[in-house]
């Protein structure tokens, strides 16, 4: 019984002593431990238009409020969380990011004190999708792309493993790299960092060809005689393609591996325009900005042609004749040398006076002036528009080899008026206009027939039956055939003499003049000059040239007359010469072409042309 009282008594006890225990405990205070987030804050934009943030896990927390607060601290969002992340609305513009640690007593949320907090304005990085090429100078593939300022980017695979982080929008892959990739970029913002949202995927395999470089250094390097060469740094495996604007083409001059190459010469006056594509793997993968070049009026291996027969000497000191050239001998000019021209000459080269040669001057002045040879295709004789039988619509005899195979003509013209030509020329451009040559040297052969032929038809009646040729050609003996033709000997014999007009730049369109080119008839005569004819009058008078009464179009330099004793020369001139480039010797046939892949005999000599026409002995 004592044992059963014994021990009623201390369950009391203790029963009682526990209750006292628990009392005790309800009456302290509990104390929330310091919890603090540290670190920084990841903020990374989501494509649905919300926010994740990230930040460093507190031990002992037991969650998280995450609160957006306004620039007046206005509450805009808040979201608890028991993870170290949580979804946000997007936010833009100045805000305060805070993030409070909290613990759980009972079903009370107690929150720490201090609070993480980051207040910026925050502007969602973005950066923009990847242009990729291939860099021929380093043999790699090459992304660029627009990056924020204060930012940096980072390049994945599309597997999601990172490849580069990077703090310019240039990224550079090995060239055989393929495959899937996309870029995102971040800012820092000390405290935390914002992640943009990534790009589409975009494929190496099917890289978009970006025209121009800055990377490619393309040098030009100007060669006697406008010729230029190009080049340009080689990488093993590539395919280098120059190609020279044609209209609104593009035609390919060279394709190959090597790193150099020199196009035909550039015509003077005339406005090139060149490009290098690149290609690797059979793919266009880089093509370089548009080239611009143009050069100047050039005489350097340039087809002049003796007026005269000349000496040929062993020097410009004249130490020793050579021998002799006859009249209208096609050379070319190897060099110039004050008042000489070096020519080849038999087995070896001499030199002429070149004040006594005529010029071609397509190739001399070249673009600065149009050029219509039409007594090399379809003369324009006439007499105020009635057709001189055999003489209109047909070649000109003495100019046979005139014409070339491509279309273009030779025009030759005394060397020191060629130049004055240049200055009426460069004069006429400034005003708005360019000059128009239809004749320069005319052969003593050709005068004498045209004379002959109109000689006989001038009593002719014309077609209609009216009146005669030389009623309308003299104005019924007002003037004479001669006034238009001269039987004695032309100034064109001379090759000093030039018929011409101009076109107006802005408009394509020649002169309006009292009569066409080439009309025989006192409807020419300077006396009825247009406003026009009279602007082309002063143009080329003000550079010095002579005008003729009875033909508006035809210009002289008399001053040649009064330094030489010009011939009046009798023959037409051909384009048959050997013709010399900076490189080699070619021989030029007379209707322009090249001997090529042959083998001929030439001035006694046996000689082997490669396929681009150079004579390989």
């Amino acid at each position: 019984m004592k044992k059963i009282l014994l021990a009623l008594t201390l369950a009391v006890f203790l029963l009682l002593s526990g209750c006292a225990g628990e009392a005790q405990a309800q009456t302290e205070p509990f104390t929330v431990p310091d919890l603090t987030v540290s670190g920084k804050l990841i903020l990374t934009a989501k494509a649905d238009d919300t926010l994740e943030l990230l930040w460093n896990g507190v031990s002992g927390a037991d969650g998280y409020r995450v609160e957006l607060l306004g620039p007046n601290g206005q509450v805009l969002a808040t979201t608890d969380t028991d993870t170290n992340h949580c979804t946000v609305p997007a936010i833009s513009g100045s805000c305060t990011i805070s993030i409070t640690c909290f613990v759980k007593s009972g079903e009370e949320v107690l929150l720490c004190d201090s609070a993480f907090s980051v207040t910026d304005t925050f502007i969602c990085p973005e950066v923009t999708p990847a242009l990729v090429r291939i860099n021929p100078v380093n043999a790699a593939t090459v992304l660029d792309f627009l990056l924020p300022d204060g930012c940096c980017a980072r390049l994945f695979r599309e597997s999601g493993e990172l490849l580069q982080i990077l703090d310019t929008g240039h990224a550079e892959l090995p060239l055989e790299a393929d495959g899937v990739y996309y870029l995102d970029c971040y800012y820092d913002g000390g405290s935390y960092l914002y992640y943009g949202l990534p790009t589409e995927p975009f494929s190496l395999n099917a890289a978009e060809v970006i025209p121009g470089s800055t990377e490619l250094d393309i040098s030009l390097e100007d060669l006697p005689g406008n010729y230029v060469r190009f080049s340009w740094p080689q990488e093993e495996g590539f395919l280098y393609r120059l190609e020279q604007k044609d209209g609104d083409a593009w035609k390919t001059l060279y394709e190959g591996t090597d790193g150099v190459y020199t196009p035909t010469r550039l015509t003077p006056h005339r406005e090139y325009r060149f490009r290098l594509v690149i290609l690797w793997n059979g793919r266009e993968v880089l093509t370089t900005a548009e080239i611009p070049v143009t050069r100047g009026s050039n005489v350097l291996f340039a087809t002049v042609w003796p007026i005269q027969e000349l000496n040929v000497y062993s020097d410009t000191n004249q130490s020793k004749t050579l021998g002799t050239v006859d009249p209208v001998t096609p050379l070319c000019v190897l060099e110039e040398d004050g008042k000489w021209f070096k020519v080849r000459f038999q087995e070896g080269y001499g030199y002429i006076l070149s004040d006594l040669c005529m010029v071609n001057l397509p190739e001399f002045l070249g673009d600065l002036c149009l050029y219509d040879i039409v007594n090399s295709y379809e003369s324009l004789y006439h007499v105020h528009g009635y057709p001189m039988p055999e003489v209109t619509g047909q070649v000109c005899v003495g100019y046979e080899h005139v014409k070339q195979y491509d279309g273009s003509f030779l025009v030759p013209y005394l060397y020191p008026s060629a130049n004055r030509l240049e200055r009426a020329a460069t004069e006429a451009i400034s005003k708005g206009y360019i000059l128009k040559i239809y004749d320069s040297y005319r052969p003593r052969e050709t005068t004498i027939d045209l004379y002959d032929r109109a000689g006989d038809l001038l009593y002719t009646n014309l077609p209609d039956g009216s009146r005669t040729y030389l009623s309308l050609m003299t104005k019924d003996g007002a003037y004479a055939l001669n006034y238009f033709l001269a039987p004695g000997g032309s100034r064109h014999n001379m090759g000093i003499a030039v018929d011409l007009t101009m076109v107006n730049l802005s408009t394509g369109q020649e002169l309006q003049t009292q009569s066409t080119m080439h009309d025989l008839s006192w409807y020419s005569v300077l006396d009825s000059n247009t406003d026009d004819a009279k602007r082309l009058s002063k143009i080329m008078k003000g550079v010095g040239f002579a005008d003729l009464f009875s033909e508006w179009w035809h210009f002289s330099d008399a001053e040649m007359l009064e330094d030489y004793d010009l011939p009046y020369c009798y023959g037409g001139v051909s384009a048959a010469c050997w013709v010399y480039d900076g490189t080699g010797w070619r021989y030029r046939t007379e209707n322009g072409t090249f001997l090529v892949s042959t083998t001929e005999t030439l001035e006694g000599k046996t000689c082997t042309f490669d396929e681009n026409g150079y004579v390989t002995e």
